[in-house]
């Protein structure tokens, strides 16, 4: 068993799918793969061993969601760059971000 998962280690969830007859447009790859949002990247440049990881977190302890929706966090959010004097648009062409101290 470690020497199957050390074969992956180093590749992505695509790959290891891909390698295992896993097909892209498949249920199973979509039910493997439903969680990829959370990191920021799409599966084809996640590395297996963090999927694998964050995987086994969800399976044993489940997941946690705002009670009232993401929404919720986006509020959370935008309220705190408000208060800090930053400014959220939505729409908004970005031309170039000013940060201090860089």
């Amino acid at each position: 068993m470690a020497y199957f998962f050390s074969s992956f280690y180093n590749k992505s969830v695509d790959d290891v799918f891909e390698n295992i007859g896993i097909k892209r447009n498949s249920k199973l790859y979509a039910l493997l793969n439903g969680n990829y949002w959370g990191m920021g990247v799409l599966p084809d440049r996640i590395p297996f061993a963090l999927h694998v990881g964050l995987m086994s977190h969800f399976i044993k302890d489940g997941s946690l969601y705002p009670k009232e929706g993401l929404y919720e966090t986006v509020k959370s959010v935008v309220s705190t760059i408000n208060t800090n004097g930053g400014h959220v648009f939505t729409k908004a062409r970005v031309e170039k971000i000013l940060m201090k101290g860089s």
